[in-house]
């Protein structure tokens, strides 16, 4: 035996509270109990003595006795304790223990050596059965605390299930009995005679039983005092002497109840005898209770009671005028006649639920229950009758005769039987069962009819039919039929689903029906059918039918985009296109059907021709056409010389040989595969397949080892893994392209491209996507951190989120995303897409931004040639060479260069420099802008301080401030100039109301309103004048025509000038001063030399010898008519008229000298003649000179 390390089992050999009862006097002390120990091996512990701990506790371990004993233990390992008798462990009594609580838990802990190393028997158990004879001891008189509550027991006795049998509260007693089967002679609840206690052949008086309440009385009574017998009375007036006030009195001539008229207290008050469940303190379910909480049976039962609750009726006016009842019950001849503002109602009788007003939650069981129930909700009528003339009730149910008779507007109703939905009004979401289910229903939606005639009478939208004739005449849309001649006759109708043995017969041109039954689609003639059944689309005249059946399609000839479903499905189609078969002999030696799809044991048997996919155990089977698709077993199984086929099955493409343009996919997918241009998909994609081009591998290790191949695809996880210097590679996985050394590489996946080092020409896109990719060239990114940290990329395209995030050293990147561009490090030559296009971007170069903040903030470092279009274009540039496009174009531009805006407020608060701006509000308050050409809307709208603008448009120059130089041509060009310098005015109000300097002013409205304060204009006239046609004084040298008025002239006509005779030289002596005679003018004559020319082509179009002088010369001897100024001399030639008539008058004088002195020598000698010759051929000379 093992003593030293035992563990001992408890038995519960016997586990009693044996006490003995002889009177509340001499009541034991003590509990006997016995138990076997055995040790760990499971036998008994004989003749020890063994040390013992008791300790009886409520639940919670908490301690109410602990006493220990050393009984030795027989041969069978029994002891016997007498709990209450052994050695007290601390200051509490085996007497103060509160059985009354019923918690009593007793824990036993023991040593088999007999010491005090105890060892616990493991959890405490509760005592199922509180001793009474150790509570009675206590219990003489039992009175309830003066704290309880109304409900609170005084005392209770349970069962051994726990359940209370017996208890009496602060308000009465109850007995619960057994209520299902009883099964002794002691079970229910009895009251008898002090004799006669057997079992058998009791003598009782009263007795309740789930069946019955029984009382015996004797027929001459033999009552010997006050309180002999049994008998129920009051809580008052409990003395002898006391008359009592009986509550229940059964005599031979009477039986009679008596109540309280005052309210009861609480739920257990007075006295009941119920079952064993239902013993919560609010509910109970007693056989017998009267109570003043309304019950009501009788003539005018519950007449006109407020405010009731819980109230019962049953009688011939039950419930009539309740006021304010809630949760009544009403049976009866007019139960609930008129009952007002009643709750949660249930109506059973004749008339029941008769003009009900304000209640909901009804439930009406009757003839004409519900009649006339105002205003109703989630009503439930079960009658004759029922619902009739139901007003405005929703959720109502509807059982009976003539169900939701002439319901009225009741919506989400249910109609159940033989007139269902009788001439329902406006009622939605029906459901309708019965032989005339919807009969002449108007005007529902969403219904649903089960029954004979289901849907008799509908007219339309969202129904759903069942039974003989469902649908019947049915000429509306979204209609579902099912029964014998589901949808018979049904014309015109839309989107119909037929299911019946002659499902849609004889529909006619009924489009969008699906058919399902015997004879499903039987003389359909339209378009969008699809059949199932034994004839399915039997007559089926095509259009985009769909066949499934036996026979499904059987010689279908010329039918269009079919789908055959069945054992022989589409069997010999001829000339059928884009055919869809399934079944056994799918495709069954079809002809010349092109586009087709099979599926089936034999898809596609005995197929010769094109556009086909195969699906099906032998799918394709010795195809050896074009276009083929092919998945199954053994997909595509010999076919031969098949070019741009898909293989997808166990063994897909199994032998498949010189085809090209193939797709695999499956367990040996490609199997012995020998050509080009393949795709492998599967477990062993490509299998055997060595230096193929073109291929595609996708699996777990697609591709892996994969050497010197080119052009490849690799799907998978780490899908071309450790590929070597394989080029044009696209790797699409987890890790994919991990480790990759090659070029020409896209990789897709979480951190595709990783470590991608010396890789060029590469196309990442995913999460990290090119994520520290170095160093690559050429690169293109796309994902959320595309590019992120990218080191050191040429010529990166950024697509996502945060594209170009942080990119270093990146050249000629385009961003697109959100953040495009985000903190751009080093990038040149980018063109910035997005919402926050060029992001503070450093240091950029020769960019273009497009986007919602395009160029936001974009970070100088001399941001040059940058192009800006959208939302805040440039916003705030630091220069150069921008072209601002968008609704801010160059807004804010601070410091500028060369600078064009074109948009909605172009040119926004420009500062400064060399701008165009071209849009609506064209250089809007131009701040101070130097080299300005404004055309738009507003051009040069408001602009400060503006230099050499030219403004074209609109309002060009509208309102300018302080400009100056400026030119305006257009619409209201320079309306109203304020103050400019320098103008020129063009167009259709030109100088529109001029205030300022330096005008010429051209076009329709010259001036209009006239010429406002002008100074040195030059107005040519077109419309609104007030003089001019020309005027001039550019100030003041003049010209005027029409004039107003230059006098002191330089050009002056306000008369006729002609062009027949010379001009008219202004030559009037008051006009001049200083006058004298030309001097010396014959010397000055001989001394100017005539010559003959001609003009050089660069300066001078006249062709041919010209006459004149020469300038440089001329200006020796008549200094006065040569002009040095600019670049080329000039002569006045008519001065010269005057120099002659001078010269001529010296030369006359001469003669007339000579020809006297000729007179007076006439006599002398020869010397003096040749002399006169020589004077006369002088004259000649002169002569001469005079006639050019």
């Amino acid at each position: 035996m093992k003593t030293n390390c035992i563990t001992c089992k408890l038995v519960l050999f016997f586990f009693a509270l044996c006490i003995s009862v002889t009177g509340f006097s001499q009541v034991p002390q003590g509990i006997s109990y016995q138990a076997i120990i055995r040790d760990g091996s499971g036998k008994p512990i004989a003749s020890k003595i063994i040390g013992v701990r008791i300790t009886l506790e409520n639940i919670s371990g908490t301690a109410y006795y602990t006493e220990t004993q050393t009984p030795t233990s027989s041969g069978e390992g029994l002891i016997t304790l007498n709990i209450g008798s052994g050695t007290k462990v601390g200051v509490n009594t085996f007497s103060s223990i509160p059985w009354m609580n019923g918690d009593i838990y007793i824990k036993l802990e023991i040593d088999p050596a007999g010491g005090n190393a105890y060892t616990s028997m493991g959890n405490h158990t509760q005592l199922q059965s509180v001793p009474y004879a150790l509570y009675a001891e206590n219990a003489k008189e039992i009175v309830s605390t003066p704290t309880a509550l109304d409900d609170d027991p005084i005392f209770e006795v349970k069962n051994k299930s726990g359940q209370v049998v017996f208890g009496v509260y602060q308000g009465g007693v109850r007995v619960y009995v057994e209520d299902t089967q009883i099964k002794g002679a002691k079970g229910g609840f009895a009251v008898g005679g002090l004799s006669n206690q057997a079992k058998a052949g009791q003598a009782e008086y009263f007795r309740i039983t789930p069946d019955s309440a029984r009382v015996w009385v004797k027929e001459v009574p033999t009552v010997k005092g006050a309180k002999g017998g049994f008998a129920v009375g009051g809580l008052s007036n409990q003395a002898k002497t006391v008359v009592s006030r009986n509550m229940m009195f059964v005599a031979p001539d009477s039986a009679r109840i008596y109540v309280n008229q005052s309210v009861a207290k609480n739920a257990k008050g007075g006295f009941a005898v119920g079952g064993l469940s239902n013993q919560a303190k609010g509910s109970g379910d007693p056989f017998l209770r009267l109570t003043p909480d309304n019950y009501f049976i009788g003539h005018q039962a519950g007449k006109s009671i407020t405010t009731g609750l819980y109230n019962s009726f049953m009688g011939y006016q039950s419930g009539q005028a309740t006021t304010t009842g809630s949760s009544d019950v009403f049976l009866g001849f007019q139960s609930g006649f008129s009952n007002a503002d009643g709750k949660r109602n249930t109506f059973l009788g004749h008339k029941s639920g008769y003009m009900n007003t304000g209640g909901f939650s009804n439930v009406f069981i009757g003839d004409s229950t519900g009649f006339g129930n105002l205003t109703g909700q989630f009503n439930v009528f079960v009658g004759s009758n029922t619902g009739v003339m139901n007003t405005t009730g929703i959720y109502n149910s509807f059982i009976g005769y003539q169900a939701g008779f002439s319901n009225s507007s009741g919506a989400n109703n249910v109609f159940l039987g033989y007139q269902t939905g009788y001439s329902n009004l406006t009622g939605t979401n029906n459901v309708a069962v019965g032989n005339l289910a919807g009969f002449l229903g108007t005007t529902g939606a969403s219904n649903v009819f089960l029954g004979d005639s289901a849907g008799f009478g509908n007219t339309n939208s969202y129904n759903v039919f069942l039974g003989k004739g469902s649908g019947k005449a049915n000429t509306g849309l979204y209609n579902a039929f099912m029964g014998y001649q589901a949808g018979l006759m049904n014309t015109s109708g839309a989107s119909n689903v037929f299911i019946g043995n002659q499902t849609g017969r004889n529909n006619t041109t009924g489009n969008y029906n699906t058919f399902l039954g015997y004879q499903s689609g039987y003389s359909s003639n339209s378009s969008y059918n699809t059949f199932l059944g034994y004839q399915s689309g039997y007559s089926s005249s095509a259009n985009y039918n769909s066949f499934v059946g036996y026979q499904a399609g059987l010689s279908t000839t010329t039918g269009t985009n079919n789908v055959f479903l069945g054992y022989q499905t589409g069997y010999s189609n001829l000339t059928g296109s884009n055919n869809i078969a399934v079944g056994n002999l799918a495709g069954y030696l079809g002809s010349s059907g092109a586009s087709n799809v099979f599926i089936g044991d034999l898809a596609g048997y005995g197929n010769t021709s094109s556009y086909n996919v195969f699906i099906g155990k032998e799918s394709g089977k010795i195809n050896t056409g074009q276009y083929n698709a092919f998945m199954g077993y053994q997909a595509g199984l010999n076919n031969t010389s098949g070019t741009n086929n898909v293989f997808i099955g166990n063994q897909t493409g199994f032998n498949n040989t010189t085809g090209g343009y193939n797709t695999f996919l499956g367990y040996q997918a490609g199997f012995s595969n020998n050509a080009s241009y393949n795709s492998f998909i599967g477990y062993q994609t490509g299998k055997a397949n060595t230096s193929g081009q073109f291929n595609s591998f996708i699996g777990y290790n697609a591709g892996l080892s994969n050497s010197t191949g080119a052009n490849n695809v690799f799907i998978g996880n780490e899908s071309g893994r450790t590929n070597t210097i394989g080029a044009s590679n696209v790797y699409l996985g987890n890790l994919a392209g991990y480790t990759s050394n090659a070029d020409n590489n896209v990789f897709i996946g979480n951190e595709s491209g990783r470590y991608n080092s010396s890789g060029a020409d590469n196309a990442f896109m995913g999460y990290f996507a090119g994520r520290a990719n170095t160093t690559g060239y050429s690169n293109v990114f796309i994902g959320k951190s595309s590019g992120a940290s990218n080191t050191t990329g040429y010529s990166n395209l950024f697509i996502g989120d945060e594209s170009g995030f942080s990119t270093t050293t990146g050249f000629s990147n385009l961003f697109l995303g959100e953040n495009s561009g985000y903190s751009n490090q080093t990038g040149q030559h980018n063109v910035f897409i997005g919402r926050f296009a060029g992001y503070t971007g450093t240091a950029l170069k020769n960019n273009i931004f497009i986007g919602d903040s395009a160029g936001y903030l974009s970070n100088a470092a001399f941001a040059t040639n940058n192009v800006f279009i959208g939302y805040a274009a440039g916003k705030k540039t630091q220069s150069y060479n921008n072209i601002f496009i968008g609704n801010l174009a160059g807004w804010n531009n601070a410091s500028g260069q060369n600078n064009i805006a074109i948009g909605d407020k172009a040119g926004y608060t420009n500062t400064t420099s060399q701008n165009i701006f071209i849009g609506t509000e064209a250089g809007l308050v131009n701040t101070s802008g130097y080299f300005n050409i404004m055309m738009g809307r507003y051009a040069g709208h408001s602009n400060t301080t503006g230099y050499q603008q030219v403004l074209i448009g609109g309002s060009a120059g509208g309102s300018l401030t302080t400009g100056s130089e400026n030119v305006m041509i257009g619409n209201t060009a320079g309306s109203v100039n304020t103050t400019g310098v320098g103008n020129v005015y063009v167009g259709t109000s030109a100088g529109w109301s001029n205030t300022g300097s330096y005008n010429v002013i051209l076009g329709y409205k010259v001036g209009y309103g006239a010429f406002q304060t002008v100074s040195n204009r030059l107005i040519i006239d077109g419309g609104a004048v007030t003089t001019p046609l020309i005027w001039g004084e550019f100030d003041n040298r003049r010209v005027a025509i029409n004039s107003t008025t230059p006098g002191t002239y330089t050009f002056y006509v306000n008369g006729t000038a002609a062009g027949l005779s010379a001009w008219a030289n202004l030559s009037d002596e008051r006009l001049k001063k200083n006058i004298s005679t030309i001097p010396n003018a014959l010397s000055k004559v001989l001394n100017l030399r005539g010559v003959n020319f001609e003009w050089k082509d660069i300066t001078n179009p006249e062709k041919g010898i010209r006459m004149g002088f020469i300038a440089q010369e001329a200006e020796k001897v008549i200094p006065e008519v040569v002009n040095k100024e600019g670049e080329f001399y000039t002569m006045q030639y008519a001065p010269i008229t005057a120099l002659l008539v001078e010269a001529l008058k010296d030369q006359q004088k001469i003669i007339d000298e000579q020809k006297k002195t000729i007179e007076d020598l006439s006599a002398k000698q020869s010397t003096t003649d040749q002399k006169l010759e020589s004077l006369e051929k002088e004259l000649e000379q002169i002569k001469l000179l005079l006639k050019k």
